[in-house]
């Protein structure tokens, strides 16, 4: 029982961050392409 829940906690513990990392990079690929728009329509 014990083994199993330290086995979900080091998987979770590994996975959140990596997602939340993801989002981010996401997120801010977004915002760039974005303000790339912007520029454009301004020239």
């Amino acid at each position: 029982m014990w083994f199993k829940v330290i086995v979900l906690l080091i998987i979770v513990f590994i996975i959140m961050p990596f997602m939340i990392g993801n989002q981010v990079k996401y997120r801010d690929k977004e915002s760039e392409y974005y303000n790339k728009k912007k520029k454009n329509k301004k020239s």
